[in-house]
């Protein structure tokens, strides 16, 4: 069982990319998505305004109760089954020690640490520390903070050309239904 870095992050992003498509789909107002018809510079205004508009407000508080309901449903799946969405596709399972599921409180605690340290709470540059620090952490002692200290084991298995075929098409998948919002 080897700690498989890539596929980890590619899993947590995969369900990150399917909360915001979700969201983009229901709640994003026109204004943010870009005119290819604009110069650059007036795209960049264009955003500008659209930002604060009433309606890119509530946007970002949809995106923000999204993200934060998100933690509690991977809980639950991860309790529930082991795994989420992303990591079902990348052949990830998540369990005690032993073998046996994480309790409820446990699946809660990896959910939130994962999102915080782990993630950085998916905002620039803090992902990028978050995914720094938790590599160095995995490869050095085979497992992330979160993981070390709720005693919790990742399980992951190689991927097969099946799957690295099954995991681009669900990228590109959840890709083309966010451009539906633009269509």
């Amino acid at each position: 069982n080897e700690t498989r870095p890539f596929s980890r992050c590619a899993a947590r992003m995969f369900d990150f990319l399917m909360v915001l498509v979700i969201v983009t789909l229901f709640a994003q107002p026109e204004g943010l998505q870009p005119n290819p018809e604009l110069p650059f510079s007036e795209q960049i205004a264009s955003y500008l305004e659209a930002v604060r508009s009433p309606e890119a407000e509530a946007y970002f508080r949809a995106l923000i109760v999204a993200v934060l309901g998100w933690q509690l449903i991977e809980a639950y799946l991860i309790h529930q089954f082991g795994m989420t969405p992303g990591k079902a596709l990348f052949g990830i399972r998540v369990s005690k020690e032993n073998g046996d599921r994480l309790s409820i409180s446990r699946s809660l605690g990896r959910s939130f640490l994962a999102f915080i340290l782990g993630a950085g709470f998916y905002q620039f540059p803090f992902i990028l520390i978050g995914t720094a620090f938790s590599y160095f952490r995995l490869i050095a002692n085979r497992k992330p903070l979160w993981d070390q200290h709720l005693a919790s084991r990742v399980e992951t298995t190689r991927m097969t050309p099946l799957r690295i075929v099954l995991a681009i098409g669900a990228f590109f998948a959840l890709l083309m239904l966010q451009s539906l919002k633009t269509a």
